[in-house]
């Protein structure tokens, strides 16, 4: 998500903006191995905050990581 920012490939954010994104996606991470939906949906707005796509250069790996985690840790797997 820094690098991201620092080269430029985001609109400029404030510094409070980026350590903000940083905090969501630190709790979302400590928060992934107890609850996975809670952990994606949390990225997932984080994405959408910053950017109208879902998908941002600065958040989408954690969200595809997170989306990838909840599939492997759901109660309930189902097949595709």
């Amino acid at each position: 998500a820094l690098a991201a920012d620092r080269l430029g490939m985001n609109e400029p954010r404030a510094p409070w903006q980026q350590l903000a994104g940083l905090a969501v996606l630190a709790v979302a991470v400590a928060t992934s191995r107890r609850q996975p939906l809670a952990a994606y949906v949390l990225a997932a707005a984080l994405g959408l905050a910053t950017a109208p796509a879902l998908f941002s250069v600065s958040y989408g790996p954690a969200l595809g990581v997170l989306a990838l985690l909840l599939g492997l840790r759901a109660p309930r797997p189902h097949p595709a």
